[in-house]
């Protein structure tokens, strides 16, 4: 509490401690958002490189890509297409990162 009148003028050490205790928590918060912010631009990298990567292997451009392999499972549908499922997956962590489905006649 302030004090107007009297001796004492300022915060008392209750209101400090409180205030910090706020913009911790607040500061904490905004923390959490940005690093989820960053990691999903990481993410969508990613995501862009390996169609791009799948883009040069699919119309036969060529290019050396470490990062990322292919796995493609095909099968034929009930119309006459084959129904090609390309699984895009990052070499590092063994994960996927896209998949794409192509039908072809």
């Amino acid at each position: 509490m302030i004090y107007l009148y009297g001796k004492n003028k300022g915060f008392t050490l209750l209101e400090v401690l409180i205030g910090i205790v706020i913009f911790s928590v607040v500061f904490t918060v905004l923390i959490r958002i940005q690093s989820e912010n960053i990691s999903g631009v990481y993410n969508s990298i990613r995501k862009v490189k390996a169609l791009n990567f799948f883009k040069e292997k699919y119309y036969n451009i060529k290019s050396e890509s470490p990062d990322f392999r292919i796995e493609k499972k095909q099968k034929d549908t009930v119309f006459g297409l084959k129904e090609i499922n390309y699984m895009i997956i990052d070499r590092k962590n063994k994960k996927p990162i896209l998949n794409l489905k192509v039908y072809e006649e």
